[in-house]
């Protein structure tokens, strides 16, 4: 019965090598794990994760990343969410540019009751004829509060991309 199950077992593999196999790689998104925290402060945002890394990306590929805001203030207030060129980057990645601007755009209601938590969605779109900046290349997404047309405090959550190459 063992010689029997090893002959079929042995059969099923050499019929496995022989298929013909295509591999895809779609571009990849990780984020750096964090928690959001309680905390006493009337007046503070968090934006989670606080890194995104997206990998295997080239012209006319999207990636697109949930973003948590968390409103820790006892007031509504609206974020202003935009791109950013990183006033410093990971080691080996190069700053975006304004051209990359374009690329990012976000979906969800911005408008925060006090201390709520909502999903804002990043979605990076590059153009099918655009370059990179670089082969790694790295931006902000910077969150603002602004209540009562004032300013608060501001975020930001890194992103680094690795082209595919």
């Amino acid at each position: 019965m063992k010689k029997v199950a090893f002959i079929l077992a042995s059969l099923c593999l050499c019929l496995v090598s022989c298929v013909p196999v295509e591999t895809v790689t779609l571009p990849t998104i990780k984020p750096i794990e964090t928690e959001i925290m309680p905390v006493e402060s009337p007046q503070t945002i968090r934006v989670l994760p606080s890194h995104v890394f997206v990998s295997n990306f080239e012209a006319g590929d999207t990636a697109e990343y949930s973003l948590t805001i968390q409103n820790d203030s006892n007031q509504e207030v609206v974020m202003a969410i935009s791109y950013m060129i990183p006033t410093r980057t990971g080691e080996g990645y190069t700053p975006g540019t304004e051209e990359q601007a374009a690329w990012l755009t976000f979906e969800g209601d911005t408008v925060f009751a006090p201390y709520e938590t909502k999903d804002i969605t990043a979605i990076l779109k590059m153009p099918k004829k655009a370059q990179a900046p670089a082969e790694k290349w790295e931006f902000w997404i910077q969150v603002t509060a602004k209540t009562g047309g004032t300013v608060n405090l501001a975020c930001a959550c890194k992103w680094r991309v690795d082209m595919k190459g």
